[in-house]
């Protein structure tokens, strides 16, 4: 425990004064964003829940849009697909690679507070195979049930976006969360 006081010592992650160690300042003002930023992420999947499930599935098929072209994809078309007989697939998209290669991305979106189960990816990527989709997106404003992560996990054409990776895509995306004089904040025009 000695070593380890030393070398947080040494990095600056820990004061010492009179045999008493806290956290250095810029840990503690670190602590404060990282509070700050999950309530916002809370506010973020809060407003999305308020808006319904139709109003989540634009939402989501214009940040994958952003998304995509801003990690060099070329969209080709981008649309909601949902409705009553929509077959398991709530959105599609279609891209372009720097070399030519095209894809299909098909999507679903379920906008609840529940874990999305085995049972919920497993019937989705039935309908991605079934229609011949290069790949498929499975996101929720929650997060999957640990049967739906051990599914998902040896596909390679298929994943699960969870609140957490969908409040990073909106951030890194700057749509529906915002910078402004220097603090994150929810963009109102948006959400």
């Amino acid at each position: 425990l000695g070593q380890l006081l030393k070398r947080m010592l040494a990095d600056g992650i820990i004061t010492e004064e009179n045999n008493l160690y806290a956290l250095a300042p810029k840990i503690s003002a670190r602590a404060e964003d990282i509070n700050d930023i999950l309530s916002l992420k809370s506010e973020f999947i809060l407003r999305l829940h308020s808006k319904g499930g139709e109003f989540f599935e634009n939402y989501f098929m214009t940040l994958l849009e952003k998304y995509a072209t801003k990690h060099g994809k070329r969209v080709l078309e981008c649309y909601v697909a949902g409705g009553s007989d929509d077959g398991g697939i709530d959105g599609i998209m279609k891209t372009e690679d720097s070399l030519g290669f095209r894809e299909t991305v098909m999507v679903q979106t379920k906008n609840r507070i529940d874990l999305a189960s085995e049972t919920d990816v497993r019937g989705f990527y039935g309908a991605v195979c079934a229609k011949q989709g290069s790949r498929g997106i499975f996101v929720v404003t929650s997060d999957f049930h640990s049967g739906a992560i051990r599914f998902l996990e040896p596909l390679d054409d298929c994943v699960g976006i969870s609140g957490n990776k969908l409040f990073a895509m909106a951030t890194e995306c700057l749509y529906g969360i915002k910078k402004k004089n220097g603090a994150w904040e929810i963009d109102d025009s948006i959400l």
